[in-house]
């Protein structure tokens, strides 16, 4: 009895990491596609920016933190996600985000989800973008990039958005 509860509980042990390193692998994949494609282009990396990202539906909302390193191109701004477990112990890549100043921009390579700026806001250290998305609902989303150590790389975000 107790050894099939813990043969139980290691099998979903073993499955829940084997499937979040199939995630990271997959996400990996995906930022070696973008990279390839935007070799040959000018484009500036930020690394290392906290940032939040807070989804609202008429029944639901989600916010989650995420440690993102950022890349400006001519017509996007690239976040590429990662989530920190164990502390900062173990980092797993999560999907690439491209907001874009207009609608008509292209989506680039590997990006999963494209944003258009609705609205900006500058509070402080920290850049606020506003968006909405339909897809079966409508759903307001707010991300925020928090330049706290970064002040410089701040000037360069903001020169974009303008």
């Amino acid at each position: 009895m107790i050894s099939s509860i813990i043969t139980t509980i290691l099998f979903m042990f073993s499955f829940l990491i084997f499937s979040r390193y199939l995630i990271h692998l997959y996400y990996k994949s995906r930022r070696k596609l973008l990279f390839n494609q935007i070799s040959s282009k000018d484009f500036i990396e930020i690394k290392n920016i906290p940032t939040e990202i807070y989804s609202k539906t008429q029944t639901s909302f989600r916010w989650r933190d995420y440690t993102s390193n950022i890349i400006l191109l001519d017509d996007a701004l690239l976040l590429l996600l990662r989530n920190s477990i164990l502390n900062g112990l173990i980092t797993q890549n999560q999907s690439i985000i491209q907001i874009s100043k207009t609608e008509n921009n292209r989506k680039q390579p590997g990006v999963e989800r494209i944003y258009f700026i609705e609205k900006k806001e500058f509070r402080g250290n920290k850049i606020c973008f506003h968006s909405s998305q339909k897809v079966i609902v409508t759903a307001k989303i707010e991300i925020t990039l928090n330049f706290k150590e970064n002040i410089e790389q701040l000037d360069n975000v903001k020169k974009y958005v303008d």
